[in-house]
């Protein structure tokens, strides 16, 4: 048994530096170097503390065999216990029952992949709702989704919303970007993008519908502060009217953590006069796309990821971030912004948008709720706070969310108020 345990590990600890090389000089070309630093040191440990099996005595042995299991085991049961929260299909019987009661229509259960596959049938530009995407070789960072594609989106709702993509990859009517002034262009992550809803009930729809004008909405999801900048920066035309920065006290600073030290996004903040020349880039963009998808077309229970122990890592990377004070870099950002916003000579609005939690928790404190506002209003930025204009005032602010559950963004109604609430400080402040 000694012998079998040790050459286990000792096969183990090989095999994760073996893919550990393969990752970062192969696939990545040592591009992605300093990432996989502690995969190699990890491997290495492991091979030692494996092969110094073979040198002690009995009773160590069977300590240090103990302590490897148990922390091996552990591991993997908390990283099975992440996955189950994370599982799309938690409160489904809740969501089929309620969607049934309220609509007459059965809940779309499906997973977006077999949405995807069944698409694929019948159209040859299919794509995801997806991140933005690194190249670790060439540093290229894509800030948008594949152009003018039927984008499956989260299902929230009960049901999947597919938009028709513009020839950037972003949520708008390809016709938005034919004319030569962008009249108000959004900033933001998924709640800009229009998350979960359909194409008429997303913010930047509805102000397009109730105010006549021209938008462009840049939000993408996952979009943290510092992304949000560069897609400003990348593909705002030569005259821009209004931008309209949406905010979300959920996890737009955490977001932050990791983007400050992507070198690419960095030099958006550090040098004004880098680009990309994204727009003259996305086919390649769409390649990139079309891998990540063919990449993960597997079943939702992704078992490479959890030998990886994905969700366990992200939740170790999210509560370190939380730690960080991304507060200057935040303050820095939106110093930039406004820059931005002047030299193009238009007003700049902040939005601020509440997160479930908010309501849900009664000891819930975001302590940096005030200091973002101080930050906005010491800019003399215009602060739209749609937690105190809207949601404070429901008598059920947790309606405001899709079947009043965690881990949704909002209802189409809930989109409508917070377009209408932007419009009446546009009209007011323009």
């Amino acid at each position: 048994m000694k012998k079998f345990l040790t050459f286990s590990f000792i096969l183990f600890s090989i095999f994760v530096f073996a893919y550990t090389f393969y990752r970062s000089e192969i696939v990545w070309s040592g591009g992605n170097r300093n990432f996989y630093l502690k995969y190699y040191l990890i491997s290495v440990i492991l091979l030692i503390l494996s092969t110094s099996n073979l040198y002690l005595n009995k009773s160590i042995t069977a300590y240090l065999n103990i302590i490897c299991i148990s922390v091996f085991l552990s591991l993997y049961t908390f990283e099975t216990y992440l996955n189950l929260q994370k599982n799309e299909l938690k409160f489904i019987d809740q969501k089929k029952l309620i969607y049934k009661n309220k609509t007459g229509l059965d809940y779309d259960a499906r997973t977006r992949q077999e949405i995807y596959e069944d698409l694929k049938k019948t159209h040859d530009d299919v794509s995801l709702s997806i991140y933005s995407i690194t190249n670790p070789k060439t540093g290229f960072y894509s800030l948008s989704g594949k152009s003018l594609s039927k984008t499956i989106m989260c299902n929230e709702n009960g049901y999947y919303p597919i938009i028709n993509s513009d020839r950037y990859g972003f949520n708008n009517p390809d016709y938005e970007w034919t004319n030569k002034t962008q009249d108000i262009l959004i900033a933001g992550d998924s709640f800009a993008y229009g998350a979960c809803v359909n194409r008429p009930d997303d913010i930047a729809s509805v102000i397009r519908r109730k105010t006549k004008r021209g938008v462009i909405s840049l939000g993408l999801p996952a979009n943290g502060p510092l992304r949000e900048l560069a897609s400003i920066k990348e593909y705002s035309t030569q005259k821009v009217n209004l931008i309209i920065w949406i905010y979300f006290e959920g996890n737009d600073l955490e977001g932050l953590g990791y983007e400050i030290e992507n070198k690419t996004l960095k030099k958006y903040l550090i040098n004004r006069e880098f680009t990309q020349d994204l727009k003259n880039r996305q086919k390649e963009i769409d390649k990139m796309v079309e891998k990540k998808i063919l990449s993960e077309r597997v079943n939702t229970f992704k078992f490479k990821r959890f030998l990886k122990l994905s969700n366990l890592r992200n939740k170790i990377s999210n509560i370190r971030n939380k730690k960080k004070d991304n507060l200057k870099n935040f303050e820095a950002i939106i110093e930039e912004a406004l820059f931005f916003a002047k030299i193009k000579k238009a007003k700049l609005f902040f939005v601020y948008l509440p997160e479930y939690n908010r309501y849900s928790t009664k000891s819930y404190s975001n302590k940096n709720y005030n200091k973002i506002k101080k930050i906005v209003l010491n800019k003399k930025i215009i602060f739209v706070d749609v937690s105190k204009k809207i949601f404070d005032k429901e008598k059920n602010p947790l309606s405001m969310f899709p079947f009043a559950l965690p881990g949704n963004h909002y209802t189409k109604d809930t989109y409508e108020k917070i377009s209408d609430l932007i419009i009446s400080n546009i009209t007011k402040y323009e």
